[in-house]
């Protein structure tokens, strides 16, 4: 198989919620695409899925670093609240700042205003983003 078929196979497991058989068609790219932001961002959604954000949130670093429009919005978000939760409130409000760049248009951006808002988890970092 190709790397784009590996790639391709690796998100229909993903789709399909087999984090570990999308994980092994991740294995099988060579060492260079493994380096790829698009494998990286997949890699960071199977962390996620599986519930092991703390490994998600390592990949998602460097995602944020180097390719920040590659980290999923919903992600992001869910970041900033474990980060929240973990008193970590700068690193929170910058999790926050990528998911509000990353939505898809201003009806999405409205919403997880909304819900930010709602959120309890959020709410010490409230303030600091002059959301109140």
């Amino acid at each position: 198989m190709t790397p784009l078929q590996h790639l391709t196979a690796a998100e229909g497991w993903l789709e399909l919620g087999n984090v570990e058989e999308s994980f092994k068609e991740l294995e099988q790219l060579p060492s260079k695409a493994q380096q790829n932001a698009d494998v990286i961002a997949l890699r960071v959604r199977g962390y996620h899925h599986a519930g092991k954000l703390d490994y998600g949130v390592l990949l998602a670093e460097i995602l944020r670093e180097h390719a920040p429009d590659r980290v999923p919005s919903e992600i992001a978000y869910d970041f900033a609240c474990q980060l929240c939760s973990d008193g970590k409130t700068k690193e929170a409000e910058q999790w926050l700042e990528v998911a509000f760049a990353n939505v898809g248009d201003m009806d999405e951006s409205n919403e997880l205003r909304t819900r930010a808002l709602d959120d309890p988890a959020l709410e010490p970092v409230w303030s600091e983003i002059g959301w109140v």
